[in-house]
């Protein structure tokens, strides 16, 4: 069966002609372009991303580094405390506080 009628050669003497081609080649331009503007953007954000996470990481390691010196400062002053607590003659420290007495 010819979709072009019974016998004619009309059908196969037609095609999608050059402005189908323009149109075709217009669109792969332009899909080729969006293509590369997205992979721009994309590594970008990797990049924005990388850079964050070394910033947060610095940060990390310098409240850690911070952290263990007020830690250490912390229970040297805590030490001092009990040392100037007062005590009890049997070493143990008097009982204050809101406990009843019975």
């Amino acid at each position: 069966m010819n979709p072009g009628g019974g016998g004619n050669d009309l059908y196969n003497q037609i095609g999608p002609g050059f402005a189908a081609f323009v149109v075709v080649f217009l669109l792969a331009l332009a899909i080729w372009l969006l293509v590369r503007s997205m992979n721009g953007h994309l590594r970008r954000v990797r990049y924005r991303e990388a850079a964050e996470q070394q910033a947060q990481r610095e940060r990390n390691e310098r409240s850690e580094n911070s952290g263990s010196r007020e830690l250490s400062e912390f229970s040297e002053l805590n030490e001092l405390n009990e040392l100037n607590e007062p005590r009890e003659q049997d070493g143990r420290r008097p009982q204050t506080g809101s406990g009843r007495q019975e």
